[in-house]
């Protein structure tokens, strides 16, 4: 049986001039194939690194509840687009696969010629028995991709969806948490409407499978209602179309071994590419290297090291590891998921100095008597210690980066009464406030003069 098909190999072909040639059952659609796929796979491979950059701009000033909004979506726009990917590579592989047996086929149109093959009689009886016809596994090729770009849109769409659906479900769970929860759980609210949604199609069809012949006419009915909610509610009028005929021609177990493997594996390297990006995730062979906050310089601390399209959305910098200037100039990125908690906590009488939500136009400026008292409270939050000594003169700003957008506080330590080699500046980090993780080390800043 063809892989990925159920029309069998024998049956008339498709293209007239391959058919003259004597390949049986080739799809006439495979020029047009080649033309999308070779037209298409180069934009794709431009577009991973657009999004990276797009969604990395945005997550600096996401709060607790749309940073996992973001990462849903990140995670399955970057999926589709790496579905469409696969999908195009293997299709150019299979048919450049299919015309090198096309092209073997119109050289020796007899096939093999058996009384040339010199073996045993065992052998020979082994590979003229499992040895398929050129013809036939042109068929199955060219069944193959005929049918890989119908297998990967239905992952697109079900990718798609998903990201549709997780929007959606964002914009509603911001709506609740700030009508009737104060602007919060939002987190919980997301997560509540989304096993709702899972939970009414798993329910129907084990209720359906279950008691489905035994339901008196009432209970069928608000079964079958239930059923169009979901069959509507999860897209199946787009998704089933392709998902549908596979199942049922391929094969049950054989389609869904090949789904989800598809499936689960584009998310896990989507996954593992953030790992990667984000230094968690790498291959180690260096047996005696290692990672010092004190005798380590970290590239990700100075400005005039990091690349233009690096955006460290929490870590703070300095313009250089040397500094000739009379002065430090010292970066701290504000995290709202983090920084808007502590503020409340450490400083409980402080209020607010700008409202959430979408704002048109630039911040407006806040008087200085409501500025002073914040930037005093974030100053005390993250302990700035030149040398080991703190610096409580220290006058920090509110600040932009004007490359990355990154919004912060700035301050501007002098330098000239340093004396010239090494010197060090800590700044204390912000604790994640779920209580799930240890209050995490200071900062190390080495620069030397």
């Amino acid at each position: 049986m063809p892989v990925l098909s159920s029309r069998p190999v024998d049956v008339g072909p498709s293209d007239p001039e391959l058919a003259a040639a004597g390949i049986p059952d080739t799809s006439p659609t495979w020029e047009l194939e080649l033309l999308i796929s070779g037209a298409v796979l180069f934009a794709l491979f431009q577009i991973p690194s657009a999004l990276t950059s797009f969604f990395t701009r945005i997550e600096p000033h996401a709060t607790a509840t749309m940073m996992s909004v973001l990462l849903v979506m990140q995670m399955y726009v970057k999926a589709i687009v790496y579905a469409l990917i696969a999908s195009f590579v293997v299709h150019l592989i299979a048919r450049a696969y299919w015309v090198g047996l096309v092209g073997l086929h119109s050289v020796f149109p007899k096939g093999v010629r058996w009384e040339n093959f010199k073996s045993g009689p065992v052998t020979l009886e082994v590979y003229r028995s499992r040895l398929v016809s050129l013809p036939a596994i042109i068929s199955r090729t060219d069944n193959f991709c005929s049918v890989i770009f119908s297998f990967a849109f239905l992952l697109v769409l079900l990718f798609a969806f998903t990201v549709a659906l997780t929007g959606a479900f964002g914009l509603v769970a911001y709506g609740i948490s700030h009508a009737l929860l104060g602007g919060h759980s939002g987190e919980t609210v997301f997560l509540v409407l989304a096993a709702f949604l899972a939970i009414i199609p798993a329910a129907t069809s084990l209720i359906d499978r279950r008691v489905g012949e035994r339901l008196s006419p009432r209970a069928r009915r608000i079964l079958q209602r239930a059923i169009i909610a979901s069959y509507r509610g999860t897209a199946q009028g787009v998704i089933s179309p392709i998902f549908v005929p596979l199942l049922t021609n391929v094969g049950r177990n054989k389609i869904r071994v090949i789904f989800f493997a598809s499936l689960f594996g584009i998310l896990g390297f989507v996954i593992a590419e953030r790992l990667a990006r984000s230094d968690q995730l790498s291959l180690n062979s260096y047996d005696y290297f290692g990672a010092s906050d004190r005798f380590g310089v970290n590239y990700r601390f100075y400005e005039n090291q990091r690349s233009p399209d690096d955006i460290f959305a929490r870590t703070p910098s300095i313009q250089s590891d040397i500094v000739t200037g009379s002065y430090v100039k010292l970066f701290i990125p504000y995290v709202p998921r983090r920084h808007n908690p502590m503020v409340a906590r450490t400083c409980p009488t402080l209020r607010p100095i700008q409202g959430r939500g979408l704002q048109v136009g630039p911040d407006t400026p806040v008087p200085d008597s409501l500025a002073m008292p914040v930037l005093r409270c974030l100053a005390q939050i993250h302990a700035v210690t030149v040398d080991g000594a703190q610096r409580p003169d220290l006058q920090f700003r509110f600040y932009e980066h004007p490359t990355t957008g990154i919004k912060g506080i700035i301050t501007y330590i002098p330098a000239d009464s340093l004396a010239r080699g090494q010197h060090m500046i800590t700044v204390h980090q912000v604790p994640s406030l779920d209580g799930k993780a240890s209050a995490p080390a200071p900062w190390v800043i080495p620069f030397w003069r």
